[in-house]
């Protein structure tokens, strides 16, 4: 008797970031910043947020986890241990709110969720400019809900 089943239930397939730049003076952002997810085990897997991000405007995208993570994202929502938003540039983003969801088991479930963020994302720490950090750790979230 053989048994087949297949791998990818329960894994992550897609990746949905949302978030909201603010309405303030160079807001925008031409520059693609990276979402980085790191397992409890250390693996991390890196993607770049691409398109332009205007001023006082949402932005939101849809990865893959197949195709826009690198390495490819193989795991369940479980077994991550930190998002991280992270600089690729020197064009700097303020965002007011940001939240990501997983794609797992035919559902998006929240996996970070950063309403009131209200923080610049930049690469660049030049005056006159109050540029706040190459580096975010987002938050992670429990069942949808905020740890």
């Amino acid at each position: 008797m053989t048994f087949a089943y297949s791998l990818s239930i329960g894994l992550i397939t897609f990746v949905k970031v949302e978030a909201m730049t603010g309405d303030v003076l160079h807001a925008q952002s031409s520059d693609h910043p990276g979402l980085v997810i790191v397992l409890k085990n250390g693996i991390k897997y890196e993607a770049e947020l691409p398109n332009y991000k205007a001023r006082d405007r949402t932005y939101e995208i849809e990865l893959s986890a197949q195709n826009d993570f690198q390495p490819s994202l193989v795991c369940s929502k479980q077994y991550i241990k930190e998002v991280y938003l992270e600089a690729r540039g020197t064009d700097g983003w303020y965002i007011v709110s940001i939240e990501t969801y997983a794609w797992e088991n035919e559902r998006y479930t929240r996996l970070t969720a950063d309403p009131d963020f209200n923080k610049w994302l930049d690469g660049d720490h030049e005056d006159p400019y109050p540029y706040d950090a190459e580096k975010y750790l987002l938050t992670k979230t429990k069942n949808g809900k905020k740890k």
